[in-house]
C-alpha cells in the first residue's frame, strides 16, 4: 500500500491490494484472481459491488494514465525535435509523414492525452452501487410479473 493511502485503501484486504496491482499492470482478471488467492467471481464482485475497491483500482488506473501522458508529452517533445533534424537536414518525407501521423497537418490539436477520468470517491461508487442495484432488483421484478402474466394467460395455475 502506498505510504499516503486513503481511507478506502486502508479498508482493503492483502487479496484486494494483490488483485488490484496485478490489474492495473495489465493481468487478466483471472492472474489478478489468483495473485490475490481468490476466485475470478469474487474480484468481479469486488469491482461491481465494494466502493473501497472500485476507488482504489480507479485511482491507481488514473495515475497510471497521467503517468503514461507525462511519459508520452516528454517523448512527442523528443520526437519534434528529431522531425526538426529531419526538415533542417532535407528529409521532408519523413518530416511530413510524422507530422501527419500526429494529425498535425489537419490542424486539429493531436490526441496526446487520456480524457476518462474514472470515479475515485468511494462515497459516489457506493451511491451509484446501491442505484444499479435497486434497478437490476426492478427488473428481475418486472420480468416476473411478466412471466406470472404470460402463465395466467395460458392457463397456467400460478
Amino acid at each position: 500500500m502506498r505510504q499516503n493511502a486513503t481511507p478506502d485503501e486502508v479498508d482493503l484486504s492483502p487479496q484486494q491490494r494483490l488483485a488490484i496491482e496485478s490489474l492495473v499492470a495489465g493481468e487478466t482478471m483471472t492472474a489478478a484472481a489468483k495473485a490475490g488467492g481468490v476466485t475470478r467471481q469474487t474480484v468481479h464482485r469486488w469491482q461491481r459491488e465494494k466502493a473501497a475497491f472500485q476507488a482504489t483500482l480507479n485511482r491507481a488506473r488514473n495515475e497510471l494514465a497521467a503517468a503514461m501522458e507525462t511519459r508520452l508529452q516528454k517523448l512527442s517533445d523528443r520526437a519534434l525535435g528529431t522531425v526538426e533534424d529531419a526538415v533542417e537536414h532535407g528529409n521532408a518525407s519523413v518530416a511530413l509523414a510524422v507530422l501527419k501521423g500526429l494529425g498535425l497537418l489537419d490542424g486539429k490539436r493531436p490526441a496526446l492525452h487520456f480524457s476518462v477520468q474514472l470515479e475515485e470517491d468511494p462515497n459516489e461508487l457506493a451511491r451509484r452501487n446501491e442505484r444499479h442495484e435497486r434497478e437490476r432488483e426492478l427488473t428481475r421484478q418486472q420480468m416476473e410479473n411478466e412471466l406470472c402474466q404470460r402463465e395466467s394467460w395460458a392457463g397456467v395455475p400460478v
